[in-house]
């Protein structure tokens, strides 16, 4: 049974590869060159529907209260089943999203293998992507469910990997591993502005067209033509010097990171093995909830300075009665940062807490240990041993203030980049024994 619309049921993905080991071809001494590989391939995905995403609207398990405390008014009542008619509409003329990707790559190990060094570059459209799209309340549902997006991502990545020392007791493994990657919204379908991912009515994560994706949309700063935060100018206001807040909702913050690297170093001596893992990501942002809110109820060490009058960065200015814009010149009002400031303005302003997510974390360390087998042979029945501790989550170091830039809110979905009092990581220490018979 399909869940497509009918006469969309059907579709093809073809692929097709090729590789060359040239080393093959070229007589070339493998202390200088052991291997060397290139590679293409291109390929088309079509992807099917789950049952929920089918053409015929479908009933989900009930779930609601009267909107009043203790009232005791409950659907389902009593603990029944029940269902209630989902308010996402199904479009009729539903088809299987495809990607077509292209893929190049070149593999090189030189020096007897001591040395190597992997290359990959991709380029994939992903089309008829399919989203819930918000439409009017009037038709009785929230959103359709329909092909809206095509988005294109190009992306690059490398693994390099050394032995800087082997002896006949003593090796040294290092590998590093590089990736960059850009997401871009191409297009939307017509009549569609945005497509909302998660996140709240404001904040939220959205894709927006000719963006990256995702992209972090809400409440931003007033902004004169250069880019500059404009000050409120006007005396008579209690707000007077302090940032005003856009009327219209905006892309606010950038969610993918310039790029990821991730560095493994493991060291063997004899039945000894100890191996570290450090993690470094570049960019990206994320809007911090928990630091909104920190700063709300003054718990902050930012908060702490509530009487020093500070003179903030922008141009001084305001809105005329058409709405319009009138800068009055660099600002040189001095203001105190205290409740109004970060409750009743910046509290309403959501780019105020897009903070960027960079950071170094020392991801995991392990100590093994391998029993000798001259020990084990005098058993004759266990054949090895191996002891090992393991840490996770060690150290962090980050641009991130106050919590780890790696807290999801919406967990692993497309809406990242959002993080409101959710629990951080922790670190974790444990043991294992692992014996082969």
């Amino acid at each position: 049974m399909s869940y497509l619309a009918k006469g969309n049921r059907s579709f093809f993905y073809p692929s097709v590869g090729a590789s060359l080991i040239f080393t093959e071809l070229i007589k070339i001494p493998s202390n200088i060159l052991s291997y060397g590989k290139i590679r293409a391939n291109w390929a088309q995905v079509g992807q099917a529907v789950p049952y929920t995403y089918g053409t015929q609207n479908y009933f989900i398990a009930g779930g609601a209260g009267s909107g009043f405390l203790n009232d005791g008014i409950v659907f389902p009542f009593h603990g029944v089943n029940a269902f209630s008619l989902s308010d996402v509409l199904r479009s009729p003329d539903l088809k299987p999203q495809t990607s077509n990707t292209t893929e190049f790559g070149i593999e090189l190990r030189v020096l007897n293998s001591r040395i190597g060094l992997e290359y990959t570059y991709f380029n994939t459209i992903f089309e008829d992507q399919i989203f819930q799209v918000p439409i009017a309340a009037s038709t009785g549902f929230q959103a359709e469910l329909r092909n809206a997006g095509t988005l294109k991502s190009i992306g690059h990545e490398a693994t390099l990997t050394l032995v800087p020392v082997q002896t006949k007791s003593l090796r040294w493994d290092v590998q590093i591993n590089f990736t960059k990657y850009t997401n871009t919204v191409k297009k939307l379908a017509p009549g569609v502005s945005d497509i909302y991912l998660g996140g709240f009515t404001t904040p939220s994560i959205r894709a927006l067209e000719g963006e990256t994706y995702p992209s972090i949309y809400g409440i931003g700063y007033l902004r004169d033509d250069n880019g500059r935060i404009v000050l409120l100018d006007n005396p008579g206001s209690p707000y007077h010097g302090m940032p005003i807040a856009d009327e219209n909702s905006k892309k606010i913050g950038n969610v993918q990171p310039n790029f990821l690297l991730g560095f493994t170093t493991t060291i063997t001596f004899k039945n000894i093995m100890v191996s570290a893992l450090i993690d470094w990501k570049d960019g990206g942002e994320m809007y911090s909830g928990n630091n909104r809110l920190g700063r709300l109820y003054g718990i902050l060490k930012v908060t702490e300075d509530r009487t020093t009058p500070v003179v903030l960065d922008g141009v001084k200015g305001y809105l005329d009665g058409n709405g319009d814009l009138v800068v009055t010149g660099d600002n040189d009002i001095a203001i105190v940062r205290g409740q109004s400031y970060w409750n009743d303005v910046l509290g309403e302003i959501d780019e105020a807490h897009v903070f960027e997510t960079s950071f170094v974390r020392f991801r995991e360390l392990s100590v093994g240990y391998s029993l000798p087998t001259k020990i084990l042979s005098k058993t004759k029945v266990i054949k090895k041993v191996n002891l090992s501790f393991v840490a996770r989550n060690l150290g962090l170091w980050t641009s991130y203030p106050n919590f780890d830039p790696e807290t999801s809110t919406t967990g692993a979905v497309n809406g990242q980049g959002l993080e409101y009092v959710a629990f951080p990581q922790t670190s974790s220490f444990g043991g294992k024994i692992d014996i082969t018979f």
